[in-house]
């Protein structure tokens, strides 16, 4: 799929990128399968950027060779096989399905094993109704009210169907479109037609000519009924019946109702007046017979047809069309675009033909008035009325999971902030706690302060209501700032209880979250104050970490550097300082990445989507789509790898962490992983506006509350403290500082998540596809 160049702001995308077709499909020989090929077809006219594959119904898996669009082939025979189509349309992250719906062509119990598909899939189905029926069996009409309930929207071809789905089956005239079967854009000339008719052997004749797989429904003996009155008045008349005979009237009776026609037609001596061409014929094909014929029949006996696509291809053609008025032919035909005789009426039908046979002018007068209206049913119009309603499904369902996601960011309580409160001392936050109770032996540290420093500003902007916010930022903030030691450049870590610090400079990770956090402050806290001190700290700090060496140092800098970059607009140093070191982490993943491993390093250790997160941050801010290609496989392998098979978020475990080749351990899950990957995919919703990262952002959220494995809690929600990890045995009881903070932050997230540009109008990007992106 071609990328459009990334500039700041992002430009939007195209709404829909993948479409899975669902139905029969070539080389199966029945109309719908024609009809699902050619509007797939129409709709990558359309809009060639489409990915398109096909999930093809077939009655026989092994018998076919299909082209290379199917993807999957359902057995319509095995119920099992639906949910698992359901499944792997999953995988594919398909934007929306085009599902082909008739009776006939599902399993179960009036074509009911289709509701598995329908019950299981994610994206938004968009189903074409084939058959509307105006008296359907109880079940019948449960099924297809179950279909359209699961449907997004509902495409009939005729504006019966619309009036029989509201009247009989109760669906909202808002859900429907009525669109126009599809019809090839063709016309032959004087020359082609003759040179056609000649090969065919009608040049002296005056054909009549029927469409379609051969059963009793489509009325042919009453056509050969009416052939002595018509041959009568022309002797040359010749009725054509093209098709190979219906495949289930094949397999119980074999060829006996072509028989009993071919026998009707010599008793009525006119055998010589009819041909059969007994075999499913190709497009191309059907275009040369209608285009040489020169009157088009359907001499249906049930009015109850919503849609016949032989009548359209003809009619669309131009070709004079004698019908009997069954729905869809009473409203195509229609003042004068063709002729209407009654059910079983062979003296009409006779006639009607005469009268064409006989007079060039009306002919060619009903041939153009046709013609006319046929340019509004040609494949290529009609695949691009199918795009418009598809993706306006599309859209109508990311709404609604926007309202959804919204009702729900709202249900998340205010984070009760008593324990942070309560491990709140003279220098900060201290690192652990025995239980619920701070512990003193291993007083301070820049890292954990760091941390409160983030939580608490994201808390005021949440306009959390607990007045002694202001105090502890001030605490915390003030221990930050002290931290850095501007003779060296470098952030102290560790403080003892008594407020000295332990070392001459921390860690290259502690510095980098010290950064974040500075660039924290300048871009959200409400204090110019602040926000001053933080940005010459950080001016002065953030330069250090071009000698560092840790990926995650670099990714911490990073997202303190692009938060004071929102916040000031412009500093061309600070620029250079983001644009090395996110270039630095695009260079790992470059040397790292495989198609198996999509990572910055040999191991997944800690923290680990705050590299992603990073590299969107900066990929946002330049516009560089390389960064956020990198950015985005890294962040949907990570997704991909730490979800369970039953759903929920599962972290890699600090009992081992993830070697490449090897498998991720398990325990010791950390809040951070949790509080880390919310953030990641947040950020990643924000930038691409796609709902499969806020999805991804609430199932790594669910975890502090029971989404894990031990469907256990480690948040206590009265006092807001929360368990140090998941372990094998249940949880940690210990509430430090770092756990506590990871579940505030993740949910004062949660709650700001309103606020994102997303929801008003996303930013969108070139999206990455469902094998690299995808979470």
């Amino acid at each position: 799929m071609p990328q459009v160049p990334m500039k700041s702001p992002i430009p939007a995308h195209s709404r829909m990128k993948t479409l899975v077709f669902l139905g029969n499909y070539a080389p199966r020989c029945c109309g719908i399968a024609t009809f699902t090929q050619d509007l797939r077809s129409a709709v990558l006219s359309a809009d060639p950027s489409v990915n398109a594959p096909v999930a093809m119904v077939s009655d026989d898996p092994e018998r076919y060779t299909c082209p290379e669009e199917v993807q999957l082939i359902l057995s319509e025979k095995e119920r099992s096989a639906y949910r698992a189509a359901a499944e792997s349309v999953n995988r594919l992250n398909a934007d929306a399905v085009s599902l082909q719906h008739e009776f006939g062509i599902y399993g179960g119990p009036s074509g009911s094993w289709i509701l598995d598909f329908l019950k299981h899939v994610k994206a938004p189905v968009v189903t074409t109704c084939h058959t509307v029926l105006r008296e359907p069996s109880p079940e019948q009409r449960q099924v297809l009210q179950s279909i359209t309930r699961h449907s997004d929207r509902v495409i009939v071809m005729a504006e019966k169907g619309r009036e029989l789905l509201k009247e009989i089956y109760g669906v909202p005239d808002e859900k429907i479109a009525v669109i126009p079967h599809g019809i090839p854009d063709a016309a032959m000339t004087r020359e082609e037609r003759a040179a056609v008719r000649e090969s065919l052997g009608w040049s002296q004749r005056r054909v009549l000519l029927t469409f379609g797989l051969v059963g009793p429904s489509k009325g042919i003996e009453q056509a050969i009924m009416a052939l002595p009155e018509i041959v009568k008045q022309h002797p040359n008349a010749l009725y054509v019946v093209t098709g190979a005979t219906h495949p289930n009237l094949l397999r119980d009776q074999g060829e006996n109702y072509r028989e009993r026609l071919q026998a009707l037609a010599e008793e009525l001596n006119v055998a010589e007046h009819l041909q059969f061409i007994n075999r499913f014929v190709s497009r191309a094909e059907l275009v040369q017979l209608i285009g040489a014929a020169d009157v088009y029949l359907t001499p249906y006996l049930n009015e109850a047809q919503i849609t016949s696509g032989t009548l359209a291809y003809a009619f669309g053609m131009g070709k004079p069309v004698i019908s009997t008025p069954y729905w869809h032919a009473a409203e195509l035909l229609a003042d004068d675009h063709g002729i209407l005789v009654p059910f079983r009426d062979t003296e009409q039908l006779a006639k009607a033909a005469n009268v064409l046979f006989q007079d060039d002018s009306v002919r060619e007068s009903i041939s153009a008035r046709a013609y006319q209206k046929g340019r509004e049913m040609t494949w290529d119009a009609v695949g691009r009325r199918y795009n418009g309603v598809i993706e306006d499904a599309v859209a109508l369902r990311r709404r609604a999971a926007i309202r959804t996601a919204v009702a729900t960011v709202e249900a998340v309580p205010q984070p009760a902030i008593h324990h942070f409160a309560h491990m709140t001392g003279e220098h900060g936050i201290h690192q652990h706690a025995i239980g619920t109770e701070p512990d003193p032996v291993h007083g301070y540290c820049t890292d954990d302060n760091a941390r409160a420093v983030i939580a608490l500003t994201d808390l005021m902007r949440i306009n959390h209501p607990d007045n002694r916010i202001g105090s502890m930022f001030t605490r915390c903030f003030n221990v930050l700032i002290q931290a850095c030691d501007l003779r060296t450049d470098r952030f102290r870590n560790f403080m003892s209880e008594e407020g000295e610090w332990l070392e001459s400079y921390g860690s290259e990770d502690s510095h980098g979250r010290a950064v974040w956090a500075l660039g924290h402050v300048v871009h959200h806290c409400p204090s110019s104050r602040e926000r001053e001190y933080a940005r010459k700290i950080l001016r002065v700090a953030a330069p250090a970490v071009v000698r560092f060496t840790s990926p995650r140092a670099w990714a911490f800098t990073l997202m303190g550097i692009t938060n004071y970059l929102d916040g000031v607009r412009s500093d061309i140093l600070t620029e250079i300082l983001r644009d090395e070191l996110a270039s630095r982490l695009f260079s790992l993943y470059e040397r790292y990445a495989s198609d198996d491993w999509l990572w910055f390093e040999n191991n997944i250790t800690y923290d680990n989507a705050k590299l992603p997160e990073a590299l969107l941050a900066a990929a946002r801010q330049t516009g560089k789509i390389t960064w956020c290609r990198a950015a985005l496989r890294t962040l949907g392998f990570l997704v991909r790898s730490q979800t369970a098979l039953e759903g929920h978020f599962r972290p890699v475990g600090c009992q081992g962490f993830w070697q490449r080749g090897g498998r991720p351990a398990q325990w010791d899950q950390q809040p951070l992983e949790a509080q880390a990957m919310t953030s990641a995919c947040l950020e990643a919703y924000k930038l691409t506006g796609q709902m499969r990262w806020l999805d991804s952002a609430w199932r790594a959220f669910a975890w502090f509350t029971g989404g894990n494995d031990h469907a256990l809690s480690l948040v206590d929600e009265a006092t807001g403290g929360c368990c140090d990890g998941l372990m094998k045995y249940g949880v940690n009881i210990n509430q430090g500082a770092e756990s506590t903070l990871a579940w505030i932050q993740s949910a004062a997230q949660m709650r700001l998540m309103s606020q994102m540009p997303a929801f008003v109008l996303p930013s969108q990007i070139p999206a990455e596809s469902s094998a690299t992106a995808a979470a």
